[in-house]
């Protein structure tokens, strides 16, 4: 193969590429203390622009949970629920009464009545005491559905900024071996200019270099979707430049156990409790309901009448007065039947509910198990592998064994492995953040 300058440099900085690890903050397993040494990092992490808000992910939810415009939307049924409170369990305003009758119309000997009263309804029951009570449990659930909502936001959160680090890392990782592949291409057309390099090397290094390009773009334009769906999760506007910095840590044994305390943190099974709560204490209302209310009537009566022989007199009556609706009794099954398969149906969804937590955790622990095996396998052995490929394949390149494609292919190969390292990597923190949300854990950690 003939030999042109700088060839046998620019390969092996491909090979250094390629065997180079994936994440600065992932340490790969080395199998010898030469190997270590000669694979430096290419994949940095993608720092925000000068003219960008960098958000790491536990400062984005921390962000989110403070300034995203639903969110803060929802929070208004709070208030509503606390003025609902704030009038609940008092008696109806009093009623006024006016009445007046003359004999005008009938034997015409000035007789009048002017009657003034003041209605006012009791009840016989603890009703009113009740009815603050169910207002109370509005409130608590209005706080709960704000909660569940946060909850939801959290975990949409953190699952964006997961996919934009993994996209930051692949765009960097296509980034370095474009430069590398370009500056071969240029290389490799001086040498063809001289008749040191084939036309099918240049062609195949150019072809090469307008892939990586494309996949770059094609990448960019996913992040940008991301970054998009974060910034509007964020609260910020349209125009804002957003930046997520932070690492993908190398994967632990981390595990949650879905256990009573866990289950408890569980925003959704603490709405499901809370709508069991409001059946009960609709129950109770409906049972204070049984009693109609009674009605005292105070008045003021000022009447002329003719009393023979004085004639036309003015007196004037106060008095109290009952009233007492009929049926006074109203049966308490009629009532109370509604309200206790409300009751029934809300048991049996918080049953349900919190066996379907139990199996969300045991599943996402499984997930993340097995999620942390394949990234395990793939640094540990195949990566090491397509290492050990690309440095023979060069070699043999070298000497004028191989040709350019034979390298081009190793290269893609390696290329290939190590994406699959960092969506590996991308697809555990993917299921972690599906465990922590099952267990929630970002919502809980905030509230303590």
């Amino acid at each position: 193969m003939p030999s042109f300058p700088n060839i046998h440099l620019l390969i092996a900085h491909l090979s250094l590429l390629f065997g180079a690890s994936f994440v600065t903050s992932c340490a790969i397993p080395a199998h010898s203390e030469t190997e270590a040494a000669e694979l430096p990092s290419v994949v940095a992490n993608s720092g925000p622009t000068n003219d960008s808000t960098s958000f790491t992910p536990a400062r984005a939810i921390d962000h989110a949970l403070a300034n995203n415009p639903e969110l803060r939307a929802a929070r208004y049924q709070i208030a509503v629920a606390q003025a609902n409170l704030k009038w609940a369990g008092r008696l109806n305003d009093p009623e006024f009464e006016l009445g007046a009758n003359t004999d005008q119309w009938g034997l015409n000997d000035n007789e009048s009545l002017v009657e003034v009263a003041l209605s006012q309804k009791f009840p016989l029951t603890d009703r009113l005491k009740r009815e603050r009570n169910l207002s109370e449990v509005d409130l608590a659930l209005a706080k709960a559905e704000v909660h569940v909502a946060e909850w939801n936001l959290a975990a949409e959160v953190r699952q964006a900024t997961v996919d934009a680090l993994a996209l930051q890392r692949q765009i960097r990782l296509r980034q370095e071996l474009k430069g590398v592949l370009a500056e071969l291409a240029g290389q490799i057309e001086e040498a063809f200019q001289v008749a040191e390099a084939s036309p099918l090397d240049l062609t195949e290094a150019k072809l090469e270099v307008e892939t990586q390009t494309r996949t770059i773009r094609e990448l960019e334009a996913e992040l940008v979707r991301v970054m998009g769906g974060l910034r509007g999760l964020l609260g910020l506007p349209p125009e804002s430049a957003v930046a997520v910095s932070g690492n993908l840590d190398e994967p632990s044994g981390y595990r949650i156990a879905p256990d009573a305390e866990v289950l408890a943190q569980r925003p959704d099974l603490q709405l499901s409790l809370l709508q069991q709560r409001r059946a009960e204490a609709s129950i109770a209302l409906a049972r204070s309901r049984r009693w109609q209310d009674v009605a005292v009537r105070l008045f003021l009566e000022r009447d002329a009448a003719v009393d023979e022989p004085e004639g036309l007199e003015r007196n004037t009556f106060v008095g109290v007065g009952f009233s007492l609706p009929l049926p006074l009794r109203t049966p308490e099954a009629r009532l109370t039947d509604a309200p206790r398969q409300e009751l029934a149906a809300a048991e049996a969804s918080t049953d349900a509910l919190a066996a379907m937590i139990r199996n969300d955790i045991t599943t996402a622990n499984e997930e993340l198990a097995q999620r942390r095996q394949a990234w395990a396998q793939v640094t540990a052995e195949t990566l090491p592998l397509a290492r050990q490929n690309v440095r023979e394949v060069r070699e043999s390149y070298r000497l004028g064994k191989e040709g350019f494609v034979r390298l081009q292919r190793a290269q893609e190969r390696a290329l290939d492995i190590e994406e699959s390292a960092i969506e590996a990597l991308h697809q555990y923190h993917l299921a972690l953040a599906r465990l922590r949300k099952a267990a929630a854990a970002d919502v809980s950690e905030r509230s303590d």
